[in-house]
């Protein structure tokens, strides 16, 4: 059994985000994609309040890979409904030493692109000090370097802000497990998400 697997759950949801947007005149409509962390990030997001109203849906299936949640959102991400989405996924994938990483996140990346969303790519959160994390510290950076270089997307960094040069999450924001974080990490994630979403 995956150890970052913790009840296989999928969240799925829709909420209203009161926050201050100068970019758009009308609501913005955002889409959440990832795992366990986008689960655990999510409800702060949603604390951040302002003049306009942002309605805001997630797909988050936990210890999920890029494949399975790209398939269990394929119809928000192709409705065409979102002014934007933010996805955070890749770390299930080299856990499970899946190859496909790239290919998937790539494909939400132009699904989500190709319906008319603006695109927020999250890099991985510092993850080096779990059980599966550890020896993945250069798959780590590939994959977070390609991130990096994807085309038409805006890329969210937060490792600096999360974690320190060896790749482990700082003690202020670590879970019990080295991957997962605590209220703060959630929190600090969330606003470092909605400072670049914004």
């Amino acid at each position: 059994m995956n150890p970052l697997v913790i009840g296989m759950a999928i969240a799925v949801g829709v909420g209203v985000l009161l926050v201050a947007s100068s970019s758009y005149s009308s609501p913005r409509r955002v889409l959440l994609v990832g795992d366990s962390l986008t689960n655990g990030y999510v409800w702060y997001l949603k604390r951040h309040a302002g003049a306009a109203k942002w309605l805001v849906d997630h797909v988050a299936i936990d210890g999920a890979g890029a494949e399975q949640v790209y398939k269990a959102a394929y119809d928000r991400l192709h409705s065409g409904a979102y002014t934007d989405v933010v996805v955070l996924l890749g770390v299930n994938d080299l856990a499970s030493r899946r190859a496909s990483a790239r290919q998937w996140l790539g494909t939400i990346y132009g699904a989500a692109k190709g319906n008319g969303a603006r695109v927020s790519a999250v890099m991985l959160t510092p993850w080096a000090c779990h059980a599966k994390g550890k020896g993945l510290q250069d798959a780590t950076n590939e994959l977070n370097d390609w991130i990096a270089r994807s085309a038409n997307v805006d890329v969210v960094i937060a490792t600096a802000d999360l974690g320190d040069a060896s790749g482990c999450l700082w003690p202020d924001y670590a879970g019990k497990d080295g991957l997962h974080m605590n209220a703060a990490g959630y929190a600090t994630l969330a606003d470092i998400i909605y400072e670049r979403v914004k």
